[in-house]
């Protein structure tokens, strides 16, 4: 019978993970972003592994903060690149209120900002 992971040890490696994600989102480094989903793949098994049966060591609150913290960044990260990819998408393409029901065109004005979230 193998041991079970060290949840704390995980969370640590998670946190990791998340920071090596979204440092490769701002740099642009996509090769490495696509690299990582191995290595997060194998820390989300380890908790299944951990927490099964119901029993794990609770890691300290400070290391579940930093991963929280990492976890928000890629969700915003995430979120921002999804915004830009519709903006870059739907640029210049007519839109579903483009055409009245008669099937008439009306112009619309293209976009010449990017608005940003803070």
């Amino acid at each position: 019978m193998t041991a079970k992971p060290d949840v704390a040890t995980l969370v640590r490696e998670l946190r990791a993970t998340l920071d090596h994600i979204g440092d490769a989102l701002v740099s642009g480094r996509y090769d490495d972003l696509i690299a990582t989903e191995s290595r997060l793949a194998g820390v989300v098994s380890g908790f299944a592994v951990a927490f099964a049966g119901g029993s794990a060591q609770r890691p300290v609150a400070s290391e579940l903060d930093d991963a929280l913290t990492a976890l928000r960044r890629c969700q915003k990260l995430g979120a921002t690149f999804h915004d830009l990819g519709d903006s870059w998408l739907n640029a210049g393409l007519p839109h579903s209120n483009a055409y009245d029901r008669a099937g008439r065109a009306h112009a619309q004005a293209s976009a010449t900002t990017l608005e940003t979230r803070a």
